[in-house]
């Protein structure tokens, strides 16, 4: 077997603590509805088992523009640490695609990075998503992620082939 066949992985992380200055925020409000009054995102598949059956989100304001801002948050099964489920949901970045272009996609990630600021509990997190663009079948987007009372948890970016279910 030669190199370029094993499968490749690269991670990077960093971890601890600084003497703090205070804490300081400069995301933009987006206006939105709580999520007891938030219908269910239309997943382009739902498999039985899949994730999506483990968490429950739900769509806290309409989408357009590349925008998708959802609430989430794992009735039945607790993720071990914040951090753990920050990374989760950060991957769903790619679900504004088929909501911004109005048809059936998916996506694979090319690459996906997270930076979390913050480890307050909430019951639902907020996810504030930006389509950068859309270009050579390729996307590019951000995330906001935001605990129930407004705080930052982490941001993410993500880049990935649009892939089209066949007909």
């Amino acid at each position: 077997m030669t190199y370029a066949e094993e499968p490749q992985v690269r991670l990077s992380g960093s971890f601890g603590t600084r003497h703090s200055i205070g804490d300081y925020q400069w995301t933009q409000d987006v206006a939105f509805t709580p999520p007891n009054k938030s219908d269910d995102i239309p997943f382009v598949r739902a498999d039985p088992g899949d994730l999506h059956t483990v968490l429950e989100m739900r769509l806290a304001a309409p989408p357009g523009d590349g925008r998708m801002v959802f609430w989430v948050r794992t009735p039945s099964q607790p993720m071990a640490s914040p951090s753990q489920f920050l990374a989760l949901i950060a991957d769903y970045l790619p679900e504004a695609i088929h909501l911004s272009i109005e048809r059936r996609a998916g996506a694979i990630s090319l690459d996906n990075s997270i930076r979390v600021t913050g480890q307050e509990l909430s019951e639902w997190t907020l996810c504030m998503t930006q389509l950068e663009a859309i270009q050579n079948g390729i996307f590019h987007g951000r995330m906001n992620i935001f605990s129930e009372r407004g705080q930052l948890l982490a941001t993410a970016s993500q880049s990935g082939l649009v892939t089209l279910p066949k007909a």
